[in-house]
Formats: structure tokens, sequence, C-alpha cells
């Protein structure tokens, strides 16, 4: 046994040594020793696009169409939209608006939000 599984079972020997707490009691019981013991990383939070989330050159993963690189702001029937290419010179062009139809959800973690 690693020396973190044996601490775990300490702790739980502390808390509960008589076997009287519940599965939720117990598992809040164990949370102050899990969280400065073990790497617990905050879950991912999905978030909406925004123009300035994209660089020119980069891939991104289409909802559609797989990895898709963005090739910038770009002019699409008089409107300025978001040009991504999408296979040997075939393109589609998104409005920042409508990102999130076209590109799989961003995920960040929640230490990060703005």
């Amino acid at each position: 046994m690693n020396n973190f599984v044996d601490d775990l079972a300490q702790e739980i020997r502390r808390v509960d040594g008589e076997n009287k707490l519940g599965a939720g009691a117990l598992a809040e019981a164990l949370m102050p020793f899990l969280k400065s013991n073990a790497d617990i990383r905050e879950p991912q939070i999905k978030t909406k696009w925004r123009a300035s989330d994209l660089e020119n050159g980069k891939g991104y993963e289409s909802i559609y169409f797989g990895l898709v690189i963005y090739r910038g702001v770009d002019r699409y029937y008089g409107q300025k939209t978001h040009k991504f290419e999408v296979g040997r010179s075939d393109y589609r062009y998104w409005s920042t608006d409508k990102l999130g139809e076209f590109l799989k959800p961003k995920e960040v973690s929640s230490d990060n939000l703005d």
C-alpha cells in the first residue's frame, strides 16, 4: 500500500473508528483530509466562444467537420464572419454569435473564469 492509502485508512479510523457514520457523513468528515492530501481538480465548465478566443492558423474541433483551421475574420456576403478551413480549399463562415453552433464547446477550469 502506498502512503496516501495508509494515511486515508488512518483518517477513516480517526473519524469513524466505531463505524457509526453513514456514507454521506463519512464522506463529509473525510473532505478536509482529501482536499489537503489529494489532487482534487475543479470540474470543467463549458463557456461560450468569443472572437478573442480564436487564433489565426490554430486548429479547433468542429461539431460537423472534426478538426478545422481558423483563418481569421473575413467578409461573407457582405457580413463580417469568421473563416474556417474545413478541407483542402473548402471553407465555412460563421458569425461570432453562432460559433457555439459550429465549434465544440470549450472547457475551462472554474479557476480561470473572468
